[in-house]
């Protein structure tokens, strides 16, 4: 009997080291189930967190389309500004060279004008001149004596 015992300690040592493998086994599969958990929650915090991102760039990529388009149309719109700036820059050269033009034919139709005047006034005052001068000669030739004849000639 005694073997007996002997062959029921070996097994029983032999069971108890097999449970205690197992025990381990289970222990080490809890522990790595737990971190595999622990993984699996930072992956899921991390795709999450990257899904976010994608979200947020894709939003970013948006604004800034808009913003190159709002951009660009203001660009095009100075542009347009511009060119019509310059249109109307044109206009006022031609019209300030039309007016010159204007105020020299003005300016040369004065001075002919102002000369012809001066002609005419000189006339004017050369006519007044042999006017008198004739009004004179006939006060003179008609003048027989104070007393007989009296000529009104009118100054002018």
């Amino acid at each position: 009997m005694d073997v007996k015992v002997q062959k029921e300690d070996v097994l029983n040592n032999k069971l108890n080291d097999a449970l205690a493998m197992v025990e381990e086994s289970q222990r080490t599969k809890a522990s790595e189930s737990l971190k595999a958990e622990s993984l699996a929650m930072k992956l899921n915090e991390a795709l999450a967190e990257l899904e976010t991102a994608k979200t947020k760039m894709i939003m970013m990529e948006g604004r800034i389309q808009l913003q190159q388009q709002t951009i660009k149309a203001l660009h095009e719109e100075q542009e347009s500004q511009k060119r019509g700036f310059e249109e109307e820059v044109v206009e006022y050269k031609e019209q300030i060279k039309q007016h010159s033009l204007t105020i020299v034919s003005l300016e040369k139709r004065l001075k002919k004008v102002t000369e012809h005047h001066k002609k005419i006034e000189e006339e004017i005052a050369t006519l007044k001149d042999n006017d008198l001068g004739r009004s004179r000669e006939t006060l003179r030739t008609l003048h027989v004596g104070a007393d007989s004849i009296v000529l009104w000639v009118p100054r002018g």
